[in-house]
């Protein structure tokens, strides 16, 4: 049985002359970044976000690394310094998917951000026993994070659809 989702027209009545075209339909219940993006548009947002981030937090460690001797730069800035190329590189892959249309580029971002999210939740755990319940206004980030990761994987599915029915029409 085919199962076409139901459309909602936004604008049922014709533009005036002059007036540009009403909104195509969008279907109901369909996923949406952040409620106004298509999945396109709201992966390249969430790529380009990633990507501007991961750079800036990778200039800033370049910077206390090179500060000079004051400053002791111990393990955990190159530890850093490594997850921001990861991150760096796995924000330039999902760009690349997106614009290639090509989901196997998509799936090294979404692994990252997982993995990402899961040590966050770790962290966000040992420092609320450490320190204080204040801890867990992270999860709050953990919550957007995860909306992204969730878009990012709709729109992946997306082009797998597309990717089989190409194949299978010609």
């Amino acid at each position: 049985m085919d199962h076409q989702p139901e459309t909602v027209q936004l604008n049922p009545v014709s533009p005036a002359p002059g007036v540009p075209q009403a909104p195509p339909a969008v279907s109901k219940g369909e996923v949406r970044c952040c409620g106004c993006l298509p999945l396109k548009a709201g992966t390249i947002a969430i790529g380009v976000l990633y990507l501007v981030v991961s750079l800036l937090i990778e200039a800033l460690l370049l910077y206390v690394v090179y500060q000079g001797d004051t400053i002791d730069k111990g393990n955990l800035v190159f530890a850093l310094l490594g997850f921001g190329a990861i991150s760096i590189i796995a924000a330039t892959l999902l760009l690349g998917g997106v614009t290639d249309k090509d989901h196997w580029l998509i799936f090294p971002w979404i692994i990252w951000e997982s993995i990402n999210i899961g040590l966050e939740i770790l962290v966000i755990l040992i420092l609320t026993f450490i320190m204080s319940p204040a801890a867990l206004n992270g999860l709050i980030f953990i919550g957007i994070r995860a909306h992204f990761v969730y878009v990012v994987i709709k729109y992946c599915k997306k082009l797998r659809v597309e990717a089989v029915l190409s194949q299978a029409m010609g």
